[in-house]
């Protein structure tokens, strides 16, 4: 059976999935599979969840916040902010709701403070402004 790596990459550590026979992915334009000798491919990930099927019969999923993935020479590369492993679709599917919901509300918080920050500087430039 043809086989291909999986070499994935996230901003603490990098891992590698060897044997594998199928990855099923989805971007902007739907669900994909990428299997042994595909020929070169690059997209975007979108977040949620990607499956990858092994020669072992074992089936893995990843949780991603999206993502580039590649695909050359019978090496598929996944460069991602954050991803989970594990064997549990129903899982992983809270473990991705669960974190990214979580994430959503800090980002939002962010750019609230923002906001604010620009906000504040704005009218100190004014203040400045009819002092002169």
């Amino acid at each position: 059976m043809n086989t291909f790596a999986l070499q994935l990459f996230q901003s603490t550590e990098t891992d590698r999935i060897d044997e594998v026979t199928l990855f099923v992915g989805e971007d902007a334009s739907g669900s994909f599979g990428i299997q042994a000798n595909h020929a070169r491919f690059i997209t975007v990930l979108t977040m949620g969840l990607a499956r990858v099927d092994r020669t072992d019969g074992r089936r893995e999923f990843l949780a991603t916040s999206g993502g580039l993935i590649y695909f050359r020479k019978n090496q598929l590369v996944l460069h991602t902010r954050r991803y989970w492993r594990g064997n549990n679709y129903s899982d992983m599917q809270a473990i991705l709701q669960q974190k990214f919901q979580a994430e959503d509300a800090s980002l939002q918080q962010i750019k609230s403070n923002l906001t604010h920050i620009e906000k504040a500087m704005f009218r100190r430039l004014m203040e400045l402004e009819h002092q002169r």
